[in-house]
């Protein structure tokens, strides 16, 4: 009796762990539910979903530094001229951002070294 008391346990404790996540005030956030994108950039805090049926991914929202490194290039008058430059950029439609970039910041050219963003949930990796 209690061995199946403990077993029904466990099993809650996972599908709860499973079922929820949470959104911090500097993520951006798409539910999707069976692939199609149900939810845009819902608000900080604890939601719930479905295991299995809805995946969750998660953007940052924060201003991110894209840094090319130094390049050299020719001018016209057959100089070698080393270029350094950087972008500051945020998402700030994250529906939009994945419609274009499929989620994917290497699809936009905007990947920077060091940066572990988009991050999925546990339940979706």
């Amino acid at each position: 009796m209690f061995r199946i008391a403990g077993i029904a346990a466990i099993v809650a404790v996972i599908l709860i762990a499973l079922s929820t996540y949470t959104v911090d005030e500097r993520e951006r956030v798409i539910l999707f539910s069976l692939g199609e994108v149900r939810k845009v950039d819902l608000e900080p805090g604890l939601h719930l979903k479905f295991p299995l049926i809805n995946n969750v991914r998660f953007f940052e929202a924060r201003i991110m530094t894209l840094n090319i490194p130094p390049d050299r290039f020719l001018t016209s008058e057959a100089k070698n001229v080393i270029v350094d430059f950087y972008a500051k950029w945020r998402i700030d439609d994250v529906g939009q951002f994945f419609r274009a970039t499929r989620g994917d910041e290497r699809n936009c050219g905007t990947s920077s070294p060091g940066t572990n963003w988009p991050r999925s949930s546990p339940a979706s990796a």
